[in-house]
């Protein structure tokens, strides 16, 4: 018997214990969006692409820009270096309606904290050398039972320096990097839901208006739940398993080539393979709990329990 399936034996006896539903990001891929057609007062006849899954444009930055000439925050990616399509945010666009703030925001319900919010971005920076540009990502946990948002908390608006969120700030570049926003400011919360914030500003006082413009593009948007238990054999820093649960693919990040993928059901049975590969489909498996094994070219395996949806 293979050191995995052992490994995986001792797993699936000692995993008889509740847990909380974990939280997704909803098209955090971005592969779903969907096609408007529109006939607006300035532009005339416009199509443009919205993503799915409950993602929001601020209705201050683009309420007016959207009516009258189709032009908003979010957008279709589809350049080479994605993976499929990604979502495309813009403040501003050239010949078109230009501001120093736009912001997007998503609200998912769910119940349990995960570790980090991870994701791949690249962003331009502002067209004008004069202009310091600045694009953030926030994320807020918190409990709220009877309305959708606190009283006192409007993801319509930037909440940058509400000191509720806990944020990271990105540096402009030309090809995908990763980025990792930290939530151990949330442990021991009682939570049920989570707000994701996209923000980019131009620094230019209280202007509405400005000369320049500027985008990002993010994809593989996704939660990481890391925790030192029987789920997790195998104690990495830079390894990471996402999106968990999953309907389709998992992703895989290590530091480390891999060299075999192996995934095992509940009665410790493998059902599915990879060899050489970042990613494993899941698609075909039923719903339920599965243990994934990961072994690594410097010969460390590294287990995690998934959830298929």
């Amino acid at each position: 018997m293979n050191t995995q399936k052992i490994i995986f034996i001792i797993l699936i006896a000692a995993n008889f214990y509740f847990c909380k539903a974990q939280c997704i990001v909803p098209n955090g891929d971005f592969e779903s969006f969907e096609q408007v057609a529109d006939t607006t007062p300035y532009a005339g006849y416009v199509e443009y692409y919205l993503p799915n899954g409950g993602w929001t444009e601020s209705l201050p930055g683009n309420l007016i820009p959207r009516n009258f000439r189709g032009e908003g925050f979010f957008g279709k990616y589809e350049g080479d270096d994605a993976e499929g399509s990604a979502l495309l945010l813009t403040r501003g666009v050239e010949n078109g309606v230009r501001t120093s703030e736009n912001t997007g925001f998503i609200i998912i319900e769910c119940d349990s904290l995960p570790s980090t919010l991870i994701g791949d971005y690249k962003f331009s920076g502002s067209n004008l050398n004069s202009v310091p540009d600045f694009f953030h990502i926030g994320v807020y946990a918190y409990k709220d039972t009877d309305v959708i948002i606190p009283d006192d908390l409007d993801p319509h608006f930037s909440q940058f320096e509400s000191g509720l969120f806990t944020w990271i700030t990105l540096n402009p570049t030309d090809s995908f990097l990763d980025f990792e926003v930290n939530l151990s400011d949330f442990a021991n919360q009682d939570i049920n839901r989570i707000m994701i914030q996209l923000v980019m500003t131009a620094d230019l006082g209280d202007f509405i208006l400005t000369p320049d413009y500027a985008s990002a593009v993010i994809d593989n948007v996704a939660f990481v739940y890391e925790s030192l238990s029987i789920n997790d054999v195998g104690f990495d820093n830079n390894f990471k398993v996402y999106p968990n649960p999953t309907s389709d693919v998992i992703y895989i990040k290590s530091d480390e080539g891999i060299v075999n993928i192996e995934i095992y059901n509940a009665l410790g049975s493998l059902v599915a393979t990879k060899q050489n590969d970042t990613k494993i489909n899941v698609e075909n498996l039923t719903s339920g709990i599965y243990y994934l094994s990961v072994r690594k070219k410097n010969n460390q395996i590294i287990s995690r329990k998934f959830v298929k949806k």
